[in-house]
C-alpha cells in the first residue's frame, strides 16, 4: 500500500501491512492499498490466505513457471526475466505478522486488479469490507505486477483520478 502524510511528503514505496500507518496515523491523509491482502485485526496474511500462520524459517521460493503463472500473468517474457533476476527469500514471519490495527480515520483507496491471481477479484471483494463503508475503489484491468507490467497506467491514475484534494 503507499500513504501521503499531512506535511505533504508522499511514500509510493511503503509495502506491507497496514499497521505501518498507525504510529504517524494522525499525520496520514491517505492509503493507497494496491492488489494488496487486506487482513482484519488480530489476524494475519497467511491465515487469511490458508487459514493458518507459515511455519517459522524462509519462505521457500516456489518453481519459476508456478511465480511466473501467478505473480507475472500479465508480463512480457523482458518484464518477467528482470523480475525473477530480483527475486528473493522471504521470511515466514512477513505473511505472519497480526495486523493490529487498521487506519480508517483517514481517506482509503483500494485499487483491484482485474486479472490478479494471487489477489483475485472475488478475494477482494470479500476483504475491502473491513475497510469500512467509505473506502473508494477502482479496478484496473491489469495483473499483480502492475509496476512493472504497466507502469504507465498507474502513473496516469495516480495523476488524475487519485490526484484528489485527499491526495
Amino acid at each position: 500500500f503507499f500513504f501521503q502524510a499531512e506535511d505533504g511528503i508522499r511514500d509510493y514505496k511503503v509495502t506491507g501491512v497496514q499497521t505501518c500507518a498507525l504510529p504517524i496515523s494522525d499525520r496520514v491523509r491517505s492509503v493507497i492499498y494496491l492488489g494488496a491482502l487486506v487482513p482484519t485485526p488480530d489476524t494475519s496474511a497467511a491465515r487469511l490466505v490458508t487459514g493458518a500462520d507459515m511455519p517459522d524459517g524462509v519462505m521457500p521460493r516456489m518453481p519459476e513457471d508456478m511465480s511466473k503463472a501467478l505473480f507475472g500473468n500479465d508480463l512480457t517474457d523482458e518484464q518477467w526475466a528482470s523480475v525473477a533476476a530480483r527475486l528473493v527469500d522471504d521470511t515466514h514471519a512477513i505473511i505472519n505478522a497480526r495486523v493490529s490495527g487498521l487506519p480508517l480515520a483517514c481517506h482509503r483507496v483500494y485499487i483491484g486488479l482485474s486479472q490478479d491471481i494471487p489477489v483475485p477479484p472475488t478475494l477482494v471483494d470479500a476483504m475491502v469490507g473491513v475497510l469500512g463503508p467509505d473506502l473508494e475503489r477502482l479496478t484496473l484491468d491489469t495483473g499483480h505486477m502492475i509496476m512493472n507490467s504497466q507502469p504507465g497506467m498507474l502513473e496516469d491514475r495516480k495523476s488524475t483520478r487519485l490526484n484528489s484534494s485527499h491526495l
